[in-house]
């Protein structure tokens, strides 16, 4: 069982996370300052963050964990509805280890945190 920590404005979003990987503990925050937060009170194995959010993005989550000693190498998943090349581009650019365009089906979502969860930390 990993941790996983799940950040995303929409409820929906973080209630379909839950579900799909109900074999891990998944935390949920609905935005990047809550958010940032539970991966220092978890230290996850695991990230998926929303790109797009009110206030504060998903990329500024992932500049301050990939800013910060104890939390540089903690795998981080990106989700968005933008499909556009600048953005999947901009996200590996920031560090992001996966990029999963919404709307995602649950076993696409399984096997792509699993094949991260297999992968050694950075």
């Amino acid at each position: 069982m990993a941790k996983i920590v799940a950040v995303d404005d929409e409820s929906m979003t973080l209630d379909l996370i839950t579900a799909c990987l109900d074999r891990h503990e998944v935390t949920t925050a609905s935005g990047v300052d809550e958010g940032l937060a539970a991966v220092k009170a978890a230290r996850p194995d695991l990230v998926i963050v929303d790109y797009h959010m009110p206030g504060k993005d998903g990329t500024e989550l992932v500049r301050d964990i990939r800013a910060d000693a104890i939390l540089k190498g903690t795998r981080i998943m990106m989700l968005t509805g933008d499909s556009r090349m600048q953005k999947v581009e901009e996200s590996f650019g920031l560090g992001a280890d996966d990029y999963l365009v919404k709307p995602f089906s649950s076993a696409v979502l399984r096997a792509r945190v699993d094949a991260l969860l297999a992968k050694p930390r950075a």
